[in-house]
């Protein structure tokens, strides 16, 4: 019953229960999971804000009566917090939703600089090689993106080649994809971003 009572949960339940939605959600929780909740990123911002408040925190502890190794605890807490949220977030996941494991899914794009890797709805890709995991059998959406000078020829995935520029890619195991881009494109692109209609 606490802190989410059955009635507060009902709408997002019921959109679980739509499948591209639910694909969709536990997408975006795997980006977030490789990208922006990564340990190292997570400690880097614990330390830009604690360094930005750091003069502040003195005055602050003395007149609540707490010293400043007090405070350094409580960072050092959030620290073991982030270094740990990955892994217990996957889990909780697997348990939840009854998901059959994570497959490993390493980008490449070749030649490096040709383009870009637009995956599922919130993660585009400039990296020569990136890495993530994901959760099994559910698929990922990827788009390859071309930089000006270039053309896209294909992806390389399990040992196949497929030349659509969109796929959506069933994870059943660990899984390399290469996308492949060649030069040819044009260098200038005429982009209109003004219209005076005077």
């Amino acid at each position: 019953e606490w802190p989410n009572p059955p009635w507060s949960t009902l709408l997002f339940r019921k959109l679980l229960e739509n499948e591209a939605f639910f694909e969709d959600f536990i997408n975006r929780y795997a980006d977030y999971l490789n990208t922006i909740w990564q340990p190292e990123l997570v400690s880097q911002k614990i330390d830009l804000i604690q360094e930005e408040i750091d003069i502040e925190m003195i005055s602050h502890l003395e007149r609540w009566n707490f010293s400043y190794s007090d405070w350094q605890d409580a960072m050092n807490l959030l620290h073991e917090f982030s270094d740990t949220r990955v892994d217990e977030v996957r889990s909780n996941a697997l348990s939840e939703f009854s998901l059959s494991g994570l497959a490993d899914l390493d980008i490449h794009i070749e030649p490096a600089g040709s383009g870009a890797v637009h995956l599922n709805s919130c993660l585009t890709i400039y990296d020569a090689e990136w890495h993530g995991s994901y959760f099994l059998d559910i698929p990922v959406n990827v788009e390859a993106l071309v930089r000006p000078g270039y053309k896209f020829i294909g992806w390389d995935v399990g040992g196949s080649t497929e030349t659509s520029s969109s796929l959506e890619l069933p994870l059943s195991d660990n899984t390399i994809l290469t996308a492949n881009f060649a030069p040819g494109g044009d260098l200038n692109p005429i982009v209109i971003n003004e219209i005076n209609y005077h």
